[in-house]
């Protein structure tokens, strides 16, 4: 409620109040239980350090992960490192269809686990497994058009939107190898 207004009602299993805790905004509006509820809380300090230490892990494990693979081995350990902070984690499933050749490339994806089928117009092209990549079309500076569907059970990635790399390794892509 917000200066006697209902704005919305929130259902079991919801969460509400996460922009004030991640942010130091003051509380715009009241919760009101509308029948027998139990809510879970957590400090914000507490919050803080857990997701400081999810992302420290993370961090870590994608660091590690990066380190041996020769495409980035040319980058600077500061690039490496803004990479390993910044890239997320995806998962896809069968058949999932991750890059179509018709539409805009947004991403730039480092395969973890899995298989994955690259096919132009239909045809087969190759397979990717772990530890290569794919979205990376401006790195390469090439225009050809390629659909990337996932061909194991499963395809875990890495994935950073194709700006931020852009932003991170700036006017030494070029020097990127396959």
């Amino acid at each position: 409620m917000r200066k006697g207004n209902f704005l919305s009602q929130i259902e079991k299993q919801n969460i509400f109040g996460e922009e004030v805790i991640l942010s130091i905004n003051p509380i715009l509006c009241s919760y009101i239980a509308l029948t027998y509820c139990i809510l879970w809380g957590i400090k914000r300090k507490s919050l803080a350090q857990i997701l400081l230490m999810m992302n420290e892990e993370k961090y870590k494990e994608n660091r590690k992960f990066l380190e041996p693979l020769s495409f980035f081995a040319s980058l600077s350990e500061n690039q490496k490192d803004e990479l390993a902070v910044n890239m997320m984690n995806v998962r896809y499933l069968k058949g999932k269809i991750v890059i179509d050749e018709n539409e805009e490339v947004k991403n730039f994806y480092i395969i973890k686990e899995g298989c994955a089928l690259v096919t132009e117009k239909n045809n087969f092209i190759y397979y990717l497994n772990a530890g290569d990549s794919f979205g990376d079309n401006y790195v390469l500076k090439t225009k050809r058009k390629l659909t990337v569907k996932v061909d194991s059970e499963s395809l875990n990635c890495l994935f950073i939107n194709k700006k931020h790399l852009k932003k991170i390794l700036g006017n030494n892509s070029y020097n990127l190898v396959l």
